[in-house]
């Protein structure tokens, strides 16, 4: 009768032993699995703000891109425009010098 007992309580040991084991584990793993977690959502958004970083270097790259256009079409414009401007000097010149011939002309004449 003792050793029915024994072997009772032997056997109540190890069930309580082994649900204490189980229980650690899956305290062990709720813990990983709460870890495992928190690396994957900080993985996610060191992945977002370095897509946000590429964006704005992009954004800044195409920024200095036009800037650098608009600079290179404004310099192309006031050389068009100097340009514009010696041939209307030399045209007015010109015509000022054929109605001066014009004028000198008419004085010999008179």
């Amino acid at each position: 009768r003792y050793r029915a007992i024994i072997r009772s309580e032997l056997r109540a040991d190890a069930k309580a032993k082994a649900e204490r084991q189980r229980r650690e584990r899956d305290a062990i793993r709720g813990v990983d699995a709460r870890e495992r977690e928190r690396i994957r959502t900080e993985i996610a958004s060191n992945i977002e703000r370095a897509k946000l970083d590429d964006a704005d270097r992009a954004r800044a790259e195409e920024s200095e891109r036009l800037r650098a256009r608009i600079q290179e079409e404004d310099a192309e414009y006031a050389s068009r425009r100097a340009a514009s401007a010696r041939t209307e000097r030399t045209s007015s010149s010109a015509e000022a010098d054929e109605i001066a011939r014009i004028k000198a002309e008419a004085d010999e004449i008179a």
